[in-house]
């Protein structure tokens, strides 16, 4: 990963939307805790809560940053 990869994917992160975003969360997690807490707790602490997803969001968020990574022209 790139100097410019890792900042363009701390852009991505703070400018994903609650669609986006919830689209990478299990479907368990959502019904348990709801789609809204999960969106603020997101939204308020983008880096720690994409920290602390399980295995399987955090790879489906992460591609999200690749994909956009790539459409910025960033990818290496």
């Amino acid at each position: 990963m790139t100097l410019d990869e890792f900042l363009n994917g701390i852009r991505v992160l703070w400018n994903i939307d609650a669609e986006q975003y919830l689209a990478c969360i299990n479907k368990e997690d959502r019904e348990y805790f709801g789609d809204s807490v999960l969106w603020l707790r997101f939204q308020g602490d983008p880096h720690r809560t994409f920290s602390g997803l399980p295995d399987q969001d955090q790879r489906r968020l992460f591609a999200l940053v690749e994909r956009r990574n790539a459409d910025a022209g960033i990818s290496a």
